[in-house]
């Protein structure tokens, strides 16, 4: 979808929430991304941190219900979040997760 519509994506600041292994950080650095943040757990930000270390992303251990980080008080004009929502109990954590790194402005991609 992203290679399609690279719009989205080319001179946009970018927030990959959720990123995992960063796989999706990475493209979007491809697309032509102005900033990458990548987000996931403080547990998994190590192994994200190390897979995308060649790349001009931000890597951020953030918990959704934790205060927001200084990196992340950035108005994003993109966040994606892929494989976030098996859990339901974690959606109203996402909900306000997404209140409070988006503006009126922020496009969401959810996958």
């Amino acid at each position: 979808y992203l290679v399609e519509n690279k719009d989205l994506v080319k001179g946009k600041r970018v927030l990959d929430l959720g990123a995992g292994c960063g796989a999706v950080s990475l493209a979007l650095v491809q697309l032509a991304a102005l900033q990458v943040t990548a987000t996931d757990r403080p547990e998994v930000s190590p192994l994200l941190a190390a897979n995308v270390a060649e790349a001009d992303v931000v890597v951020v251990p953030w918990l959704w219900d934790s205060e927001v980080a200084a990196e992340l008080q950035v108005e994003f004009d993109l966040v994606i979040a892929c494989d976030v929502t098996y859990h339901q109990h974690l959606l109203a954590s996402l909900s306000r997760a997404l209140l409070a790194v988006c503006t009126a402005n922020t496009k969401i991609l959810l996958a």
